[in-house]
């Protein structure tokens, strides 16, 4: 999505941030974590793992590889709880329709 006169970038910055400050302030995030740097890198991670999957496949894996980055993303940034409740269901893959 490209807004007018906007980079999508640092929009989509914003979001993790809005969404990382929120699980920071409900214990769900590891001590350490900086919310500003993990935003950051979050979007460069979306960003990059959605334009491979576009090149390598037009996208029909980008819902296994979004799992993926997640999988081996979160263990690093939840606490251990938070990461329990977390579940990769297959109900969000829109190539499994």
């Amino acid at each position: 999505m490209r807004l007018t006169g906007q980079h999508p970038l640092p929009l989509l910055v914003d979001h993790f941030a809005a969404q990382l400050l929120a699980a920071k302030e409900k214990g769900e995030l590891l001590p350490d974590i900086d919310v500003h740097e993990l935003a950051w890198t979050l979007a460069n991670s979306y960003s990059g793992t959605q334009l491979l999957s576009r090149i390598s496949t037009g996208r029909t894996d980008l819902y296994q590889r979004l799992v993926a980055l997640w999988r081996y993303l979160l263990p690093g940034i939840a606490t251990p709880a938070a990461y329990s409740q977390v579940s990769f269901s297959r109900q969000w893959d829109r190539s499994a329709a």
